[in-house]
This record gives C-alpha cells, structure tokens and sequence, in this order.
C-alpha cells in the first residue's frame, strides 16, 4: 500500500525550505514512485499543504476526499503531506485527517529544534501575521503559560501519537543536523523515502528571520493597526518589506538601535531543561539519527537581542509612525 509520510513541522524548523525542495524536485520523485501532491498549495509559489489544512480546520471534506481517494488509488509508493500549520491541529482535526486517509499506513515527522533559538523565530513568525505583542511579553506567556506555549513539544506530538499510534511518530533534531552542516532536505529524502545522492536544486532557504529593527518596526505598526480597528494579517508586513527603504528615517532607526538590548536564552535552566527531558524520557524511541551523544543536540546559551520600548519616548518618534502607518492605509 502506499505509505503517506505527514511533515507537521513544526513553524521555524526549516519547513518552507523543505516544501520548496520538495515541489521543485516533484517530477524526479514522481519516476521514483514519490508523489508530492501540489493541488493542496497555499498559493503559487507557496507550496505548503494549507489548503488541506483549512480544510479540515473547516470541516470541508467533500473534495478533499475525492483527491485523496484519486492520490491513493494511484499506488505510489510514498506521498508527502507537509505543512507547519498541521502541529496546530486539535485531537479532533487529527482524527479526521486520519479519516481522510482511510487504511493507508502513515508516518508523523516532527523537528525539534533548540528553544533558545526558535523562541525569537517564533515571536517573528506571530508579528508577522499582526500580532502586537514585544518580545518580552510573547517570552513570557511562553515561559509561564503551557496552555499556550509551544515550549513542549510533547502536547504537539501526543496528540498526533494518539491518533497515528507511537510507533509512527518520527522526530529529527534539526538543530543537530544545522549544527554539523547537514542539508535537512538532503536527510529527509535518505531517512524517510530512502532516496540518496539526489542533485537538489539551487533555491536557497527561504523564510529567513528580518532583522530585529524590522521586525519591532512591523509589530509596532500592528499595534496601531489593531487599535485602529484593523484585522491582524501578514499584509501590513508585506506592504512595510516592499517599501521600507523609503519609509523609515534615520532618526527612527537610531533611536531604535539606542533601545537594543538582549534576553539570554540558557537552555540549561530549568525550563528548558523540563521540557527537553520530557521530549527525551518519553519519545526517545521515535529519534532518527543522527543526533548528540547527549540528548538531541548540544545545548547552548543565547542572547536574543530585542528593542525595549524606549525609543518611543522619543518626542518626534509617534508622529512618524503614524504617518508611516497612514501611508500604508492610503494603499487599501
């Protein structure tokens, strides 16, 4: 039967860059009885599986069904579900997507990738969709609210285990395979559909982190947006990237570099540390090497640099904004 392997990501663990690998390698996998389905792609050019995702997020399922039954009947030998959003799914969402699957075996694959690190990322990946909050305050709610955080890996992966089973669960450290130069795309390919030696093609790694200045500059125009009565999109951050060399003055930019300051990141305090031994302690079956001797990978300390809200007292600084906000609502 063909075996359908399910990359749920999760967000900022190199996913865009695995999907756009996988799309751009789609017809040599296809000879190789690998189907990369691309009727479920975001967008053009976005060849994540969200609108698979919506789908069963809005219980859609009609069509759905139809083009997986048409997938499967197929008979390849491996099909490739990947998209980040999938570790957002409820238990329920979970369960229908098995449904949709029908008898077809699956495998889970999840990357975990080092806090310290995927925490800033995170906080990126929420201003980028119009979140308002500053770093310090998104850190927080991670640090101190499970309900919410992403900190444990574990609440994503058992709710896929309870559905899938244990025994499909497969996590990689992708923080260990950056670390020793290992191409995730190059890995995924070898561990999962038992492909080596495949030529991959030339197309970089999208979805980099902004630098932090943009990336205070976007929450902050979110943060009027909201107030304004404004819905939380990515659009606003698209407008600002395509524009921002004439936007933002000088004196702004300055005065945002006077408030950088950092928040370190010691994976070996406590909370980290939990959260990376429940991982270890209950899923250590369920790794693909490689990985560190020690755990999943080498544990580090890092100094995530943020903007402290200082430059907004800066007289001149709200009028600015404002009126770099207003340019972008003349454009809707």
């Amino acid at each position: 039967m063909t075996r359908v392997i399910i990359h749920i990501g999760p967000h900022k663990t190199g996913t865009t860059y695995l999907q756009v690998v996988l799309d751009a390698l789609r017809g040599v996998l296809l000879e190789r009885g690998i189907c990369i389905p691309s009727i479920w792609n975001a967008a053009p050019g976005l060849p994540s599986h969200m609108q698979l995702v919506w789908a069963i997020r809005n219980r859609d399922l009609t069509l759905i069904k139809e083009q997986i039954r048409e997938i499967l009947a197929r008979r390849h030998q491996h099909v490739v579900i990947s998209c980040e959003a999938l570790s957002r799914l409820d238990q329920r969402e979970i369960l229908l997507l098995r449904q949709l699957l029908g008898s077809a075996p699956a495998e889970v694959v999840y990357y975990v990738r080092r806090w310290p690190e995927r925490l800033p990322s995170l906080w990126q990946e929420s201003v980028k969709f119009g979140n308002t909050a500053t770093f310090p305050e998104f850190l927080a709610e991670q640090l101190t609210r499970r309900d919410v955080s992403e900190l444990w890996d574990t609440a994503m992966i058992d709710r896929f285990t309870a559905v899938f089973g244990a025994t499909q669960i497969k996590l990689v450290s992708y923080s260990h395979l950056i670390d020793q130069k290992f191409d995730i795309a190059d890995h995924f390919l070898a561990s999962f559909l038992g492909l080596s030696h495949i030529n991959l093609p030339a197309v970089g790694r999208p979805n980099r982190s902004l630098p932090i200045l943009d990336a205070e500059l976007i929450r902050v125009l979110n943060a009027i947006h909201v107030r304004r009565g404004g819905e939380r999109s990515p659009a606003l951050r698209a407008w600002f990237l395509s524009h921002k060399g004439n936007l933002v003055p000088d004196s702004v930019a300055d005065a945002m570099r006077n408030s950088l300051e950092t928040i370190r990141l010691d994976e070996a305090t406590p909370v980290f540390a939990l959260a990376s031994q429940d991982l270890r302690t209950r899923y250590m079956s369920s790794i693909v090497p490689p990985c560190h001797t020690v755990g999943l990978h080498e544990l580090r300390t890092i100094d995530a640099p943020y903007v402290t809200q200082d430059y907004l007292l800066e007289p001149s600084i709200p009028g600015i904004l404002r009126d770099i906000y207003e340019s972008y609502r003349r454009t809707l």
